[in-house]
């Protein structure tokens, strides 16, 4: 059961959720996976048509800005954690697997793939696979000769990348028109290490050429090496260029054009995510051009996910102009758009900043703008951001978010204030997601406090819990705070975790944070003798001076 009131729903609907649920009829109960190394089969489908709800129920754009950030929480954990296969039978417990690289890993690829068969045959593959594998158990191969069948081709060369291979492309692409020849000339580089584990990748790639009369037109290149340079021919200078226009590739690319060129794209690109990839590189040109395009982008884009991004990127500039441009935009209506601004607002250290913050971080129509407000404050370090925290502590909201973002927002502060006030919240007795928090500010705070010993008593009590406690997120937190602290001490607990627990997913957060407590002992064991042999060295070398220095005597006496 999901439930949450009306406020809430101005943020926060658990139609995906049931969505999701609801595609498991298909893909999971209907076709089950014969074993968990092709559990892609129920929760990438599942994922996926939980997006494509969002397509018929909500529209295009909605569907592109879930695809995106499907895909960006992916990428973090492929950047911050490990990178795997899909597809795989390494693994030490089976919920190992339940990771973000299954869930919107699987559903990006998904997408791929149906921008690769077309609308058609993508559906026909669908209904194929289920009606032919229906009260069966399958692996990824069925999947793979269903594509097979309806189309005539094989797609193996697909699977065996994107599937059975990890990563994905980064790309960074330029281009330049060449009037005399009337071509465009287009640059498209691989830049992901593409040693034994991440290799060049093979895909289509769409350039669509628009003229200034809005005429497009499409051309398709194969992408195959490392670097490629395509010419297309153009009787006059495009209007508008677009790599992968409908942003069907899973990719991060880098966009190397001109300031004029990301403005005009910003304004007039039709997909969203063409105008959120501008408004990112308009943050790192950085000038008042830049600045004027995002702020008219947050405040004039039809759709709210672009006026997020822009936001987001006026606060990356940092300049007192992008300031002023957010301030400016806490008017807009639409609380996520309005919650990406206040975000943005809090990379600012400054007193103009927090009195903007202030009637938000105290009363707001949307819990999570509220919340969100709440810790840009924090983030501010402004003289009475503490106070601000303190109040919201008294405020009840949704799922707690304004707590959890009080709690957060003493890590921002770093005061020493705030170690009381964290080890009562992460006590027995406060609600799951608020001691969840707390433990993990602790854990942040704990970093700069390497002789505090109750912070790792506290954290690592929450494993002792009373009877009757809920604990899982607690203890999952704890974890994570560990691994923030990275301490040798913490790895005595973090061992009885992994050997003790029965919850794959602690076992699995627990050995992560041990190989990376380890990973940095052993590193800084290596530091340790390095500088213990450089001081034998510069004492071996004093002593050889000295000899010289005798002996330089004893010649010249």
């Amino acid at each position: 059961m999901t439930l949450h009131d009306e406020r809430a729903h101005l943020d926060f609907t658990s139609a995906h959720l049931v969505a999701h649920e609801l595609a498991h009829q298909w893909f999971g109960d209907l076709v089950t996976s014969k074993s968990w190394s092709h559990s892609w089969l129920h929760e990438g489908f599942a994922t996926y048509f939980d997006l494509l709800y969002s397509e018929y129920a909500e529209g295009r754009d909605e569907f592109h800005y879930r695809l995106l950030e499907n895909r960006e929480t992916y990428f973090e954990e492929h950047d911050s954690k490990y990178r795997r296969p899909i597809v795989t039978n390494v693994y030490s417990q089976p919920i190992d697997l339940f990771d973000m690289h299954l869930y919107p890993g699987s559903a990006a690829r998904l997408h791929m793939l149906r921008m690769l068969l077309g609308e058609e045959l993508w559906w026909e593959v669908i209904r194929r696979f289920l009606e032919r594998h229906r009260d069966s158990v399958v692996e990824t191969v069925d999947f793979m000769r269903c594509i097979e069948d309806v189309t005539g081709d094989s797609y193996d060369w697909f699977f065996d990348q994107w599937f059975y291979k990890p990563g994905f492309p980064v790309l960074e692409c330029s281009y330049q028109y060449e009037s005399k020849e009337g071509i465009v000339a287009v640059q498209v580089k691989q830049d992901q290490d593409s040693g034994k584990d991440l290799p060049v990748f093979r895909f289509p790639l769409m350039v669509r050429l628009l003229s200034r009369n809005g005429a497009a037109r499409d051309l398709t290149v194969e992408v195959r090496e490392k670097e490629h340079h395509f010419y297309l021919p153009a009787a006059e200078e495009p209007h508008l260029v677009l790599v992968d226009p409908e942003d069907a590739i899973l990719k991060r690319m880098r966009w190397k054009v001109d300031g004029v060129k990301l403005r005009v794209q910003l304004q007039e690109a039709e997909n969203v995510l063409k105008r959120i990839e501008a408004a990112d590189e308009l943050a790192k040109v950085g000038d008042r051009e830049a600045v004027a395009a995002l702020a008219q982008a947050v405040h004039q884009d039809p759709f709210w996910g672009v006026s997020a991004r822009a936001a987001r990127a006026l606060g990356e500039v940092g300049t007192e102009a992008a300031k002023g441009a957010l301030i400016g935009a806490l008017a807009i209506t639409h609380p996520k758009a309005r919650r990406a601004v206040v975000k943005a607002l809090g990379s600012f250290k400054d007193q103009a900043v927090f009195r903007a913050l202030l009637p938000l971080a105290a009363q707001e129509p949307s819990y999570f703008v509220e919340a969100e407000a709440v810790l840009a404050a924090a983030r501010t370090k402004t003289e009475g951001a503490f106070e601000v925290l303190k109040q919201a502590l008294e405020r009840d909201s949704f799922n707690e978010v304004v707590r959890c973002r009080a709690l957060e927002g003493f890590g921002e502060l770093d005061d020493e204030r705030s170690l009381p006030i964290l080890l009562e919240y992460a006590r027995y007795g406060h609600h799951e997601l608020i001691r969840a928090q707390a433990l993990r500010t602790l854990g942040k705070m704990g970093q700069s406090r390497p002789r505090n010993r109750e912070i790792l008593e506290k954290i690592a009590d929450t494993f002792r819990p009373p009877a009757g406690a809920r604990t899982l997120r607690p203890k999952l937190a704890a974890v994570q705070a560990l691994e923030m602290l990275n301490r040798e001490e913490g790895l005595p607990v973090l061992r009885r975790v992994a050997e003790s627990e029965l919850d794959g997913r602690l076992v699995r957060s627990a050995r992560v944070a041990m190989r990376k407590i380890e990973v940095g002992k052993d590193r800084g064991e290596s530091v340790r003798k390095l500088e213990k042999r450089l001081d034998e060295l510069a004492e071996e070398n004093r002593k050889l001076k000295d000899r010289l220095d005798r002996l330089e005597k004893i010649s010249t006496g």
